[in-house]
């Protein structure tokens, strides 16, 4: 056995020996930790691509989810568009159809959907814009559908698109033509302005009544013609020494006779400008009167003129007096009265064997009635008064004694007593022909229009007034004729009241009421028959177009039928504007049908229907 001698390390040996095994440890053990890095980035990528994924997915089926409610609004669409009121729903679908419910629904217990369905507004231009026109037929529908992220973070998908009810046919129904082809009670049409040309509405008929309101005046004499201005009548009378005289209206119960003027003669016409009345008087040498009436209870005669005979009807234009004369020489003439104190004769004008009678200004040109039965009615240039000149003439058989202008209308009162009121017209002066023309039971002497009513002195005992209406100057009505206590010669209005001077000497001046117009309080409208050309016609909506007023209404009605003899006695059934319609359950079928419009009003004023349309699938 040999031993071996044992050797000692001194420290500094031992420091250079001990680091060799540290470095081996931290070295396994960075070797560990860069591992599980590693594993632990392998994880979390592997577990955020499973994420995303699902995320993905769930998004895909949020967004299926939110295209079947779209698709289920175009179902309810085509089946029935009006069922798409603005709102939000959810959706359920049950027996085979999609219904809407109470918003939202859910599937799974996740996702829950609202559907959305806005009404759509168009600009002046048609594009869709926040406001403006209402469009019926188009809906803005927006299908949302939400969910939770890990039950925290919310997430959504929103589709949307606009839907248009493309499926309906339209009748509508709007112009004069249409309108007029149906059955009209208590309810007229009337044009209105276009688009589109004959453009029309519909609405309860004006009811005229005549007030029994009825006062005269004792003037001394006979009254011969009058006019009217604010609280005051002036009255051309037959006394000699009293040819005008002035009476106060304000309280038409009790008129009174406050002053009177001898103007040379008898009064025969009157024309009242401003302050000033001029007077057609009976005295070959003082035929024109003038008179400042600036204080109707002392009236002051200013001048008379001789204008070659009796003066009739005058006429004013500015600083011109044009005058109506008893005379086949000098039957019109024009009279410079800008110096009412020194009036000056411009010219004169022959209307050859005819003398003039009355005269109407308008424009540039003087209308003339004559007592020319050939000749009756003249037309005058009278743009320039030194220089008279005749433009036309027109045979109306009669002579005339009254002539008011409406437009391009001109009414002639005549003593043609089957024609008496006969309506020209003037739009081309130089061609004026007789257009309408109406029996008013007797002669007319005088015509004052108001408004849309005609109102004639009349030439008859016991119907010295009569009543017209000529809204529509190709067909004037006939309202009434009264009984005035005697003939009438002239005639006035203030608007309120009517004024006819008459041929009783303890009268003279009678006043009466103007007109009284109401509109009926029911009526109704049926349209003529219209055939769909389906045998299961689908109707989906009816809808109007209204002026509304307070105290009145409009209703609509519809019936079906399979034929126009069935459709006669078919039932009508009342509809709402934009709702699906419901037809009579007993009806014979629903090709053909009509709507009929019901009325109301207060008496005052009537609703207007400007247009109907009816949506239906054939």
């Amino acid at each position: 056995m040999v031993l071996l001698p044992i050797k000692n390390f001194s420290s500094q040996e031992k420091s250079t020996c001990l680091p060799r095994a540290g470095f081996v440890l931290i070295e396994v053990m960075l070797a560990l930790s860069l591992f599980s890095l590693f594993s632990l980035g392998i994880f979390y990528l592997t577990l955020n691509t499973a994420q995303r994924n699902a995320k993905t997915q769930l998004q895909n089926e949020a967004l299926f989810y939110a295209e079947e409610g779209m698709e289920a609004v175009r179902w309810m669409r085509d089946k029935d568009y009006l069922a798409l009121n603005a709102g939000e729903y959810g959706l359920n679908f049950t027996e085979g159809e999609w219904r809407f419910v109470a918003a939202p629904d859910t599937s799974d217990e996740f996702f829950e959907r609202t559907v959305t369905v806005e009404d759509v507004y168009r600009d002046e231009n048609g594009n869709i814009a926040q406001a403006g026109v209402y469009d019926l037929e188009t809906k803005k529908i927006i299908s949302s559908v939400t969910w939770r992220w890990h039950s925290i973070l919310p997430q959504s998908v929103r589709l949307e698109t606009y839907l248009s009810d493309w499926r309906g046919d339209e009748w509508i129904q709007t112009t004069c033509t249409e309108f007029e082809s149906g059955e009209f009670e208590n309810t007229e049409s009337n044009p209105t302005a276009s688009p589109p040309l004959d453009n029309c509405s519909v609405q309860l008929s004006e009811l005229y009544g005549e007030s029994d309101f009825f006062q005269s005046t004792d003037i001394g004499n006979h009254g011969n013609d009058v006019v009217a201005d604010g609280d005051y009548a002036y009255v051309a009378t037959s006394k000699e020494n009293s040819g005008v005289t002035i009476v106060d209206v304000s309280d038409p119960e009790a008129p009174e006779v406050v002053a009177s003027v001898n103007i040379g003669g008898k009064g025969r016409s009157l024309f009242k400008e401003g302050n000033t009345l001029y007077v057609g008087v009976a005295n070959e040498n003082k035929g024109l009167a003038i008179i400042d009436v600036q204080n109707p209870s002392t009236p002051l005669l200013l001048a008379n003129v001789d204008i070659g005979n009796w003066g009739n009807q005058p006429a004013v234009s500015g600083d011109t007096v044009f005058m109506a004369v008893e005379s086949s020489s000098q039957g019109l003439v024009s009279i410079d009265v800008s110096d009412k104190y020194h009036p000056i004769l411009l010219d004169t004008l022959s209307l050859g064997e005819a003398k003039g009678k009355t005269i109407h200004l308008s424009g540039t040109y003087a209308y003339m009635g004559t007592d020319s039965g050939s000749n009756g009615l003249r037309v005058i240039d009278s743009s320039n008064p030194f220089d008279l000149a005749s433009v036309s003439t027109l045979d109306v058989g009669e002579e005339i004694n009254g002539i008011e202008i409406m437009g391009n209308y001109a009414f002639l009162g005549t003593k043609n007593e089957a024609q008496s009121l006969q309506v020209i017209n003037i739009a081309n002066p130089a061609t004026p022909s007789i257009v309408a023309w109406l029996n008013v039971n007797g002669k007319i002497q005088d015509l004052v229009l108001f408004e849309n009513f005609l109102y004639a002195a009349m030439d008859e005992s016991d119907e010295g007034l009569a009543m017209v209406e000529v809204s529509n100057p190709l067909a004037p009505q006939w309202l009434n004729n009264v009984d005035i206590s005697g003939k009438g010669t002239g005639i006035a209005t203030n608007g309120s009241e009517i004024f006819i001077s008459i041929d009783i000497n303890n009268q003279g001046l009678v006043l009466k009421r103007t007109m009284i117009t109401t509109v009926a309080t029911a009526g109704s409208f049926i349209s003529n028959e219209f055939d769909t050309g389906g045998e299961d016609t689908r109707y989906n909506f009816l809808d109007w177009d209204q002026t509304g007023v307070p105290g009145g209404g409009i209703a609509l009605q519809i019936r079906t039928a399979d034929s126009v003899a069935h459709l006669e006695t078919a039932k009508w059934v009342e509809v709402n504007p934009l709702t699906p319609i419901v037809l009579d359950p007993l009806r014979t079928g629903q090709r053909y049908f009509q709507f009929k419009v019901l009325f109301t009003s207060d008496g005052i004023s009537s609703p207007i229907l400007n247009q109907v349309r009816v949506n239906y699938t054939p």
